[in-house]
């Protein structure tokens, strides 16, 4: 029995939305376990430092060691500092790589959410290439998200996120809905 549809919406993405939505998201769900992390190394390093002071009154041998230490911290803390930055800008750059942004189908249902691939991204290869290509004109299949306590939207600006626990999200602008499709993105995960 086909499920109630409230929505059927298709979309595609521009750098700027895929940009502020990864963004969006990582400050949900990344940026307070980074903030943790960094904090442990930092705190581990201030030991290490503190460790170094003492030590220098002291004709122990452990300096060196406690200095790497330290400095190994203090490069982890900045490498999650980086972290997200860095993989914010490589999702953009692979969807700016790619060309075109192929056009996604949103479709809400009573009891989940469906997303799929309407048109892939055509891109120009060699008759050599296309050979070797089993699966160059398949579409995957849609991604479904049950309407659970796992779900959640994230409302911006000129976005929703759509997230599913903490690992599965999905960017969708908002510049081409009506305000009744407005309201039904909104109400979906009450």
């Amino acid at each position: 029995m086909e499920e109630n549809i409230k929505l059927v919406k298709e979309f595609s993405h521009t750098p700027e939305i895929l940009r502020n939505g990864v963004k969006a998201y990582q400050k949900k769900y990344v940026y307070s376990d980074m903030s943790i992390k960094i904090m442990i190394f930092l705190l581990i390093s201030a030991i290490f430092v503190c460790g170094i002071v003492m030590d220098f009154f002291k004709s122990d041998k452990l300096e060196l060691l406690a200095f790497l230490m330290s400095a190994a911290c203090l490069a982890f803390a900045i490498m999650e500092w980086f972290k997200p930055k860095k993989l914010r800008d490589s999702i953009v750059q692979s969807f700016i790589d790619e060309g075109n942004s192929p056009v996604y189908r949103l479709t809400v249902k009573e009891k989940e959410i469906e997303i799929a691939i309407v048109s892939e991204i055509v891109q120009e290869k060699s008759s050599e290439e296309s050979e070797n290509d089993e699966y160059s004109d398949e579409i995957p299949e849609p991604s479904i998200i049950s309407i659970d306590n796992n779900l959640s939207i994230i409302e911006e600006d000129k976005l929703f996120i759509i997230a599913y626990g903490k690992t599965v999200y999905y960017i969708i602008p908002k510049k081409d809905f009506s305000q009744k499709e407005l309201e039904i993105m909104r109400s979906i995960a009450k």
